[in-house]
């Protein structure tokens, strides 16, 4: 597979000359960029909050509530968006001196560092999506190869003890990415659950995961939702008073 990082088609996307089709609906745009995740829902009583967010895209979320965490790890894997990512959170780094790292890194459950093979689509959302998905890549507008780590990969390479909050919106592999895995030292986890890709079976077997290890669904997106946000906060982190609705 030849890899596009440096393909024309994908230079012109991140240099904001080529658009989606949300582009012609500019307050869908705006929306669809930042997301919600509940964030406003939720008071974190710890000394320092971390953030990590997996599926950065371009970093709208980030930018519009930085101002909410100490410490902020970012990873999206599609490279013209990471590209925009990187020009965004470098700006927040470098003029607000906001501890911010972003990584061109995917998630997934693979318990070892691996590279991964993604499709890259221009359309469905403001900043595209990227896939793994073998039929789809002799598909796509652009292929692209990223390593790709597993849940507890990641806490090692950000050195933390505990995520408080995890906002996750990777197109399907968060079932992957989630469900059999340590999630114990995770106080919230914020994610689009998108179940035309997983299917309402393997949905609800995350679904059910999170009650499972002791994590209430204050919020769970309806059956018949492709892609819904869910929000399943850690019932410690509750009795703690660590997090607070």
């Amino acid at each position: 597979m030849k890899n596009g990082f440096f393909t024309r088609w994908e230079r012109l996307w991140a240099e904001n000359k080529i658009h989606s089709s949300h582009d012609v609906y500019p307050e869908l745009n705006k929306n669809k960029l930042s997301g919600n995740y509940f964030i406003d829902e939720i008071v974190f009583n710890t000394e320092e909050v971390v953030c990590v967010d997996v599926g950065a895209a371009q970093g709208y979320f980030i930018l519009q509530n930085h101002e909410k965490f100490d410490r902020i790890y970012a990873f999206e894997p599609c490279y013209p968006n990471y590209v925009k990512l990187a020009q965004n959170l470098n700006a927040l780094y470098m003029n607000e001196k906001k501890n911010v790292a972003f990584f061109n890194v995917a998630c997934s459950g693979n318990e070892d560092i691996k590279i991964e093979n993604f499709s890259f689509y221009n359309h469905g959302s403001p900043y595209g999506s990227s896939l793994i998905d073998k039929a789809a890549i002799k598909k796509s507008n652009s292929q692209h190869s990223v390593i790709s780590l597993s849940l507890d990969n990641l806490f090692t390479l950000i050195g933390e003890d505990r995520i408080n909050f995890l906002k996750c919106d990777i197109e399907g592999s968060e079932f992957d990415f989630l469900c059999g895995k340590d999630i114990s030292r995770i106080d919230v986890v914020s994610m689009e659950l998108h179940r035309g890709t997983l299917g309402n079976k393997r949905a609800k077997n995350l679904i059910d995961y999170f009650k499972k290890n002791k994590f209430k669904p204050h919020y769970v997106s309806r059956k018949f939702d492709v892609n819904g946000e869910c929000l399943f906060i850690n019932k410690e982190a509750l009795a703690d008073k660590r997090v607070v609705l």
